[in-house]
């Protein structure tokens, strides 16, 4: 399935011709155990859609390397990528101060949004770039809590939109298949390169996968990250700087002028979710399901119309829903500011949608209760914790 490249000891840890790499067959001896190092972020960078047509994974990967050059690792840092390019086979690989390196190449029909890939990958991370602590940043497009991606017993073909995370070719990646592949890996931080992922039901979903959540609540412009300014906060030292990350790619986009001035981010400290599923239910359980009657006008995430729009803000609903009960309300955003670290919003979304509320996490507003199987949704743990009570 995959074709590693192996390493003898001393050249892969020492020598500064890292770039010398040899294959081996499936049956040559495994290679010798690589020191542990300080901290390895792994880069999961699905590009096998419009987003590697157009070039911006080798845009970040530019970035990614300009940032390394100037400094962004420290002693026993590593940085590695899971490149898998637009209609090319997938490779794993790590940017260094002289360069970018493969370490490992892959099939051509290894695809980045099936568990087994993501499984395969982070085992050879773990080898190659073994560490005290990991992150792993997450780019691709990705459309949050929708249930509609790729399951282990349907063969992978799926449509092209909408998706949860990820898009490889015609592929996508349920969160809560991603969820199931990245708990038990030991991150200190899961950081989304992509859409729409901050949203109460997929950080509900994703909480046991590491203690800090990170990305937007909304579109992100296509250009990203700008890694040049980034890489350093993700391997500060101590604790990965995650909130200085998401500030800095806030501040980047909040710059701007006109349409271009666009962003959303966020950061999550998951510890605290368990205590704000809690304070929304009590809310809901003294609600009705369904859009409130004006004059009370939801805060739309995305340009489409209240009726189609899957993302509101998850605060200005609650607290709505809750203004006839301050002690209920106070004590959601008690949870709600002991969770959300950092948030910051432009004023406006493309130029078209004002932010007047801005909590830094999403929520669908269910139409009615009986919609809760539209695209999944009931199969995510926030509607039988949270989201069921509302009726």
């Amino acid at each position: 399935m995959r074709f590693p490249f192996i390493f003898s000891g001393l050249i892969f840890v020492f020598s500064v011709c890292v770039g010398l790499l040899t294959s081996c067959r499936q049956d040559e001896p495994a290679p010798p155990e690589v020191p542990s190092g300080r901290r390895t972020v792994l880069v999961y960078m699905v590009a096998d859609n419009n987003l590697g047509s157009a070039d911006f994974d080798s845009y970040d990967l530019a970035e990614m390397l300009a940032g390394v050059k100037a400094g962004a690792l420290g002693e026993g840092d590593r940085l590695l990528v899971f490149h898998e390019p637009y209609g090319t086979a997938p490779s794993l690989k790590e940017v260094t101060p002289s360069g970018v390196v493969t370490l490992a190449s892959y099939d051509g029909d290894v695809c980045g949004v099936e568990a087994s890939t993501m499984r395969m990958v982070l085992a050879d991370v773990r080898a190659l770039a073994p560490a005290e602590s990991r992150g792993i940043i997450l780019w691709s497009h990705a459309t949050g809590w929708i249930e509609d991606g790729i399951a282990e017993n349907r063969g992978g073909e799926c449509l092209v939109s909408p998706l949860s995370f990820g898009l490889s070719g015609r592929r996508k990646m349920n969160t809560s298949t991603l969820a199931d592949v990245l708990e038990g890996e030991g991150l200190d931080f899961v950081y989304f390169d992509c859409c729409y992922m901050m949203g109460i039901e997929s950080v509900y979903e994703l909480r046991r996968t590491a203690p800090v959540l990170a990305g937007s609540p909304t579109e992100l412009p296509s250009a990203g990250m700008p890694y040049e300014r980034t890489l350093a906060h993700f391997f500060s030292p101590g604790s990965a700087d995650v909130a200085g990350a998401a500030r800095v790619t806030f501040e980047y986009y909040d710059s701007m002028s006109g349409s271009a001035r666009t962003s959303t981010m966020s950061v999550v400290r998951t510890a605290g979710l368990e205590a704000l599923a809690s304070a929304t239910r009590a809310i809901y359980e003294v609600s009705k399901a369904g859009m409130p009657v004006a004059p009370f006008v939801a805060q739309r995430y995305t340009a489409t119309g209240i009726e189609r729009c899957n993302y509101f803000d998850f605060a200005q609903y609650v607290r709505h829903l809750g203004a006839g009960h301050p002690a209920l309300v106070a004590a959601f955003d008690a949870a709600l500011s002991s969770t959300v670290v950092y948030e910051a919003a432009t004023p406006y979304l493309w130029s078209s949608i004002a932010l007047s509320d801005h909590c830094g996490l999403s929520t669908y507003i269910l139409p009615t209760y009986a919609d809760a199987a539209d695209r999944g949704y009931s199969s995510l743990e926030w509607w039988p914790d949270v989201a069921s009570h509302l009726q």
